[in-house]
């Protein structure tokens, strides 16, 4: 056991984040692993999100903090732009503890935009959802647009 009397404050906040992060569970079961930064199980329900809670039942829910800066980098696919085809996708996500999309559930929309939302949603960061004063793991919706420049 470390005597914590007499620890800088930067070691005790190194110290606090280590055992935060050790606590986390933060290895889930991968369907897909895209770069090497993000695990994503497209699977809807598993043994990990079974605490996980709705966005309408949390005091909180998850802000999405970058949401424009990833609607900017999506790549609009040739066959959508070629049809004319535009539209919004409804996306449901997992939003973990940390603010990090943890799964891609549901998707509603034109399905030609389906493959560019899995590849650039897991780009998506969060503050994390609220629930009685305690960070937890939030199902959120999400509004994606396609549009045609003209």
């Amino acid at each position: 056991m470390v005597p914590l009397i007499g620890l800088p404050v930067s070691r005790l906040c190194l110290l606090a984040c280590v055992i935060i992060f050790c606590n986390a569970s933060l290895t889930p079961a991968c369907d897909v692993k895209l770069n090497n930064h993000a695990c994503i199980n497209t699977s809807v329900t598993d043994s990990t999100d079974k605490d996980a809670m709705d966005e309408s039942d949390v005091d909180s829910p998850p802000e999405c903090l970058n949401l424009s800066e990833v609607q900017d980098s999506f790549v609009y696919p040739d066959s959508a732009r070629k049809m004319g085809v535009e539209g919004k996708i409804m996306v449901r996500i997992l939003v973990d503890k940390l603010g990090f999309v943890r799964k891609i559930g549901d998707m509603t929309g034109p399905e030609i935009f389906y493959d560019e939302v899995r590849k650039k949603v897991v780009k998506l960061k969060f503050a994390p959802g609220i629930y009685e004063g305690r960070i937890v793991k939030v199902w959120v919706k999400v509004p994606l647009y396609f549009k045609l420049q003209r």
